[in-house]
């Protein structure tokens, strides 16, 4: 598995995992990454399953629970690194879900958790009839590879960082057929093991999200019976952390969050 690992030179206050999202990869996180490492935690990141220098090819991943158990696995390894300190998650889009199934599925990993705009609402209804399509596809070409949709405008509002998305190699627009079939699979779980969740929670999104349901993040937290926190960075898109009007309080937001659960 390859690993990332930003150490830090004072005492070590936590550790915790980034988990990357759709497309992208772990590298992506390096600023927030390095923030984290000054303020006294240790971070780890991968990258997931056909993303990054994953060998798997760009896209060609077949189920998501793949990545699920490949950050259990790192999550595991972790944990039981010294020194024994608090130890925390932490996923964006794509990687906030699969954060969700991993809280979900070992409830007793993480002392605390962050989920930075995940997808939480089922894509059926707005495929409709092309979705039956999809399935029956998935049982016949489930590598079959199509473009995820992601409009590169819509991550932030920094035009610099949408312009290097679009044009940085180890970025990719792909998804097979069987992987998206095993996200909306993923999905309908989330909600039905909600209950299983068993850790301080902080959920964050950009109010001008257009690339998840912002209305279905609300009602997953509001779904929650753990202690929580959520927050909006109103005029922000689908990574606030890219905004250089918000990174600042996004930063500082993750870090209180994080030094409330020491």
């Amino acid at each position: 598995m390859f690993i990332r690992k930003w150490t830090t030179s004072s005492n070590v206050k936590g550790k915790i995992i980034i988990v990357h999202g759709l497309g992208e990869h772990s590298g992506r996180y390096e600023e927030l990454a390095s923030f984290l490492s000054k303020h006294g935690f240790v971070v780890y990141a991968t990258d997931n399953e056909g993303h990054g220098v994953d060998p798997v090819p760009y896209g060609a991943a077949k189920k998501l629970s793949n990545s699920i158990k490949r950050i259990e696995a790192l999550a595991n390894m972790a944990k039981n690194e010294p020194p024994d300190v608090p130890f925390f998650l932490m996923g964006h889009s794509l990687g906030g879900l699969i954060s969700i199934r991993l809280l979900e599925q070992s409830p007793t990993l993480f002392k605390a958790a962050i989920l930075s705009s995940p997808p939480l609402k089922s894509y059926r209804d707005d495929l409709k009839s092309l979705y039956h399509g999809f399935l029956a596809l998935s049982y016949i070409v489930p590598f079959l590879r199509l473009s995820n949709r992601i409009d590169p405008s819509k991550i932030s509002k920094n035009d610099k960082v949408n312009r290097f998305y679009t044009l940085e190699p180890t970025v990719h627009d792909r998804i097979s057929i069987g992987f998206f079939i095993d996200l909306e699979r993923q999905i309908n779980l989330s909600w039905n093991d909600i209950g299983r969740i068993d850790c301080p929670i902080l959920m964050t999104y950009g109010s001008e999200d257009e690339v998840v349901s912002t209305a279905s993040i609300e009602d997953f937290y509001n779904a929650l019976s753990v202690k929580k926190k959520i927050k909006c960075f109103e005029g922000s898109k689908h990574e606030p952390y890219r905004d250089l009007d918000v990174k600042e309080k996004y930063f500082s937001t993750i870090l209180d969050f994080l030094i409330s659960w020491l």
